[in-house]
């Protein structure tokens, strides 16, 4: 059973106990789409994934097909290499969710995936060429880059710091793509690197993520008092139900309590031993 966790420090739900953040949510959808993929591929029906959800900037910009910019990722070679991006995504996802806090790394996670679609499709303007692109391998290297930036000397690889894997894989990729002439990967790759240096390292983005944090700790302070209000509201009307049934039995005895008297005093009773269990 899934149980939803309001909280921006909690995980997104939990399942059995179990607690599943948006990192998990994000690879469970990446698994399905694969394995969706290929059951469609081997029963010769792919052609509505790969023509709906992959990036076409005629689509996107000729009829209208928007949801494109978002759901090109989801598209992904059937290959050995997903499984080692699927771990990428859960090592680094974790630690950068953890780091800025759920809402704030669903902003950002939004923004590595938007900010490269938006680039193509301008780039498609400009040079008046159609542009068709799916895949989520720079999502997710732009993804390390974010985990770089936040702990630039934490060991990654046989204890080599982050920052120097980032910037070494970095120029490796792009090298390979301009020897290739894979300018719409480059293109991607650069936006997504962007995106993610933006994000984390320009101090209007760190303002805005701070005033989410702020605004959380606002909310979850404002849930606080308004909670030990209302128990203390509850203690009050508590004390004023009893005070008169406890003068009575002081002057007439216990004996002389009503029916009604003495249910109102086992209630008060029971919630007393209620509250003290709870400490």
């Amino acid at each position: 059973m899934a149980v939803w966790a309001p909280s921006d420090d909690d995980p997104l739900f939990r399942v059995q106990g179990h607690p599943v953040r948006v990192t998990e949510s994000l690879l469970f959808l990446y698994v399905a789409m694969w394995v969706a993929l290929a059951l469609c591929r081997s029963a010769h029906t792919e052609g509505w994934l790969v023509t709906y959800l992959p990036l076409s900037t005629p689509a996107v910009l000729g009829r209208g097909q928007v949801w494109q910019t978002l759901t090109y990722p989801f598209i992904n070679p059937l290959s050995l290499g997903f499984a080692i991006e699927m771990l990428m995504l859960f090592w680094f996802g974790r630690e950068v969710e953890r780091a800025v806090g759920r809402r704030a790394f669903a902003f950002l996670y939004g923004g590595l995936v938007f900010f490269p679609a938006l680039l193509l499709l301008g780039a498609s303007l400009a040079l008046r060429q159609p542009i068709y692109y799916a895949g989520s391998y720079n999502v997710h290297f732009a993804l390390f880059i974010s985990y770089a930036l936040l702990f630039p000397n934490g060991p990654v690889f046989f204890g080599l710091a982050a920052k120097w894997v980032a910037l070494i894989t970095f120029s490796l990729i792009a090298l390979i793509d301009v020897a290739d002439h894979r300018w719409v990967d480059l293109a991607a790759l650069s936006a997504g690197v962007g995106a993610a240096a933006f994000a984390i390292k320009v101090p209007f983005v760190s303002e805005i993520l701070e005033w989410f944090r702020l605004r959380r700790d606002r909310r979850a302070f404002a849930a606080q008092q308004k909670k030990q209000a209302e128990q203390k509201l509850l203690e009050d009307r508590r004390h004023q139900s009893i005070d008169p049934i406890l003068e009575k039995i002081s002057r007439h005895g216990i004996q002389s309590l009503t029916r009604e008297e003495r249910l109102v005093l086992e209630r008060a009773r029971l919630e007393l031993i209620k509250r003290d269990a709870k400490r």
